[in-house]
């Protein structure tokens, strides 16, 4: 059975097709993900006066994602541990003197929040408004070198800046790309100026070029393609048209060998195969058609392999094109993240003239805006820097300068200014340094003869904020250490340490200090300031006051038996008190008033001094009113030997609040008198 000659071409094509396609996909990124090829090194860069052939130009295809980059999350710093706690029987005056702190508000508590490193810094920074950009040390060395540099002429600034406008205005009104690159390679000759910035965005711009011109030779092989496949198609045609002929001079062959055996009188044909020969009739077909049909089916697969090739091709043109501009994006976001916005500004520009862009990016877009804003900006701090150290007012240039350098170090306005402005700025800026220092190290005493030697260079220097802090800071330190001295005269020790401590932190330079701790140390030992205080208390029988301070007491009077056994009576009094105080508060809540009071009443009688027991005892007693009217109605007739009234009310006592010890051991006392044999008739009526 013969297959036909369409059959064989299609599946001998679809087989050759999938192979070919196969591995192309696989390699074009189509399957399976490929990863993203690094920038290819920028070409040596060639001599601009050698007249190079004109760059071809690149087909406009789709514009690539803007390239971004996610900024990583900072760790998150770990919390400082606390000091350890001193132990209990650490005195008084240590305790105060290493653990406690400056009351909050004041100015000695400002100046303890400028004890850390960075807290110093910020208060330092803030009082003598230096910029924040720099404080980073790198920034900083920077802008010393720059100080140190010499200046730019203004004629060779000119030049520069009028050859890149020039340049600009070329991109913006023309398609003369070739001529805008050239002028790359003349402002690359400004090392002062561009640092062979312009230079390497040249190699860039001829990257791109070499990217166009692979795509070219790309088009020229599938134009070769192309007619080969023409060659093909027409070659099949004519081998289709000789096996449709012979196809059909075969099928009249065998249709005259079957009239012949049907009429044995017709005459044979020189086709037929008889006559002279006698041989058999054409049984198949010939070779020549199984010949004619391989060479169709030859010609066919050649058409279809040129056409995968062409598509191949036309993807890895299309690859070309995207990975050039997403490299050329990147290099601008790498100019923009380095600071040279001029550079940025006219690298966009090739952007959009070499890949015949009408807009940029969103991305470029805003590095193009915000580098416009930034060079602006900053010519106008130049401005506003000439201005004022013309009039002599160096701290306001100075800070004017400070902005220019940290928006854009490499605005070529910056390289212009004279060597002895940047020095003034130099001078002040090492004597405020020196002044920063003094502050955050809190050595106040030497504030006032460094103002004064930076106001000699900046007339304009205001030390309003700086002086306004230290002056607080003194007075606070005077006030307290001050206040200190009372309290050591009172033998409020505690509450002397807290000042002594404070008036030291807020000023350490403070002359009186040292001389009166040293004499306060020197006149008190901590454990004669206890014993003294300790006996001053039991002489004032301030049992409270030695119940709080008990583990100061305690070691200072060890093997003192008199006291020791004071120190213990005491405790026991206030424990006691406050073991009736307690319940009394337990009676309340559980809404027994007259328990409560009586409670506080028995305490009351064995320490009728202490002021908490009877503050307790007056609010129940207003709380309770009846009930404590009728007891002390019955003492009274009780004092006054009324027995019969005083039992009246004893009785009413017991009606209001039937479980009142006072009550009942009044009514059975006077119960038990008026039975006793001895007792005298009473007649007094109240």
């Amino acid at each position: 059975m013969r297959i036909p000659a369409t059959k064989i071409s299609l599946l001998l094509g679809g087989i050759l097709l999938s192979a070919r396609l196969a591995p192309a996909q696989a390699s074009s990124g189509y399957g399976t993900p490929s990863p993203t090829p690094a920038a290819p090194p920028a070409a040596a860069a060639p001599d601009p006066t050698a007249a190079p052939a004109p760059p071809p130009t690149a087909p406009a295809s789709p514009s690539p994602a803007s390239p971004g980059t996610a900024a990583p999350s900072g760790a998150a710093a770990p919390a400082p541990t606390g000091a350890t706690a001193p132990t209990e029987a650490t005195s008084s005056a240590l305790d105060y003197l290493f653990n406690r702190k400056p009351q909050d508000g004041s100015a000695a508590q400002a100046a303890g929040s400028v004890a850390g490193n960075v807290g110093d810094k910020m208060k330092a920074d803030d009082v003598l408004d230096i910029p924040n950009g720099l404080d980073d040390p790198v920034v900083r060395e920077r802008f010393e070198i720059y100080l140190k540099h010499p200046e730019v002429s203004q004629d060779r600034i000119r030049e520069y800046l009028g050859k890149m406008n020039a340049l600009s205005q070329v991109l913006q009104q023309s398609d003369d790309s070739f001529a805008a690159w050239k002028t790359l390679y003349a402002l690359s000759e400004y090392q002062d100026l561009d640092a062979g910035i312009s230079r390497e965005l040249s190699n860039r711009v001829e990257a791109v070029w070499n990217t166009v011109r692979t795509n070219d030779g790309l088009d020229a092989k599938n134009e070769k393609i192309e007619h080969e496949i023409d060659t093909s198609d027409r070659n099949a045609d004519l081998i289709a048209d000789e096996l449709r002929t012979e196809e059909q001079e075969q099928q009249a062959r065998v249709g005259a060998d079957d009239n012949r055996k049907s009429n044995p009188a017709a005459p044979p044909t020189a086709d037929s195969g008889g006559g002279g020969g006698g041989g058999s009739g054409n049984m198949g077909p010939s070779n020549p058609d199984v010949q004619g049909s391989m060479q169709l089916t030859a010609e066919y697969l050649r058409g279809l392999e040129g056409r995968a090739k062409i598509k191949l091709n036309e993807v890895q043109q299309d690859s070309n094109i995207k990975q050039a501009k997403s490299d050329f994006a990147d290099y601008i976001t790498m100019l923009y993240g380095s600071h040279r916005y001029y550079q940025v500004i006219i690298a966009a520009e090739f952007y959009r003239k070499l890949f015949n862009e009408g807009d940029y990016p969103v991305a470029m877009a805003d590095q193009v805006n915000a580098s416009l804003e930034v060079n602006n900006n900053v010519g106008l701090a130049v401005d506003d820097f000439r201005d004022e150290a013309g009039k002599g007012e160096v701290a306001g240039a100075a800070v004017m300068l400070e902005t220019a350098f940290l928006g854009n170090e490499f605005h070529p306005a910056l390289k212009g200014i004279p060597l002895a402005q940047k020095k003034q700025v130099s001078d002040y800026l090492k004597k405020l340094d020196v002044l920063k220092n003094v502050i955050e190290a809190r050595d106040f005493g030497r504030v006032e003869g460094l103002i004064a030697d930076i106001t000699k260079i900046a007339t304009d220097f205001d030390s309003t904020k700086p002086m306004a802090m230290i002056n607080a800071v003194k007075l606070e330190s005077t006030l307290r250490l001050g206040k200190a001295k009372m309290l050591v005269q009172q033998g409020d020790i505690k509450d002397a340490m807290e000042e002594f401590q404070a008036a030291a932190e807020a000023w350490p330079g403070n002359p009186d200090l040292h001389d009166s701790a040293t004499g306060f140390f020197n006149s008190q030992d901590l454990k004669t300031q206890s014993v003294t205080e300790f006996d001053r208390l039991i002489g004032e029988q301030n049992c409270r006051e030695i119940f709080d301070k008990q583990l100061v007491f305690a070691p200072a009077i060890q093997g003192d038996a008199t006291r020791e056994a004071q120190l213990k009576s005491a405790l026991q009094k206030v424990q006691k008190a406050e073991v009736a105080s307690d319940k009394a508060s337990a009676l309340v809540l559980s809404g027994d008033v007259y328990g409560a009071w009586e409670v506080i009443e028995r305490a009351a009688a064995d320490w009728p001094d202490d002021n908490k027991l009877n503050r307790q005892l007056a609010d129940l007693s207003g709380r309770a009113t009846d009930f404590v009217a009728a007891i002390n109605k019955a003492r009274e007739a009780e004092s006054r030997k009324n027995i019969g009234y005083s039992l009246t009310w004893y009785l009413n006592a017991q009606h209001i609040y039937p479980p009142s010890l006072i009550a009942n051991d009044g009514i059975d006392r006077l119960s038990k008198l008026l039975l006793s044999s001895d007792h005298p008739n009473q007649s007094e009526t109240n």
